[in-house]
């Protein structure tokens, strides 16, 4: 079964914020970022629940799912919802960052 992704507002956010940063530092850099990141997200139209549900998701009374993006000093968490037949992807955060809080999703 193919699933729709949507990205939220949110996650849209996340990349531009993102993308301006590494706009800034160095322009291949960021283009290389965004393609990755694109067909990472991507590949949740199939299997999206074969990554692990996680725990402020619950706190928050949703089932986010994480799915891991690069990795070391680079690594980025993309967390999404499934519901029904669609992917939501509704942030794109740095791994380090501190757990969701329910502004966060807003």
């Amino acid at each position: 079964m193919t699933f729709e992704v949507v990205i939220h507002e949110a996650a849209h956010e996340d990349i531009r914020q993102v993308l301006a940063y590494f706009h800034q530092v160095d322009a291949v850099t960021m283009m290389d970022w965004f393609v990755r990141l694109h067909e990472r997200i991507q590949t949740l139209d199939e299997f999206p629940r074969r990554f692990p549900l996680i725990e402020e998701g619950e706190d928050l009374g949703l089932a986010l799912r994480v799915c891991p993006f690069g990795s070391g000093r680079g690594a980025w968490k993309i967390l999404y919802e499934v519901r029904d037949t669609e992917v939501h992807v509704v942030r794109i955060r740095r791994a380090n960052r501190d757990r969701l809080k329910p502004g966060d999703l807003a």
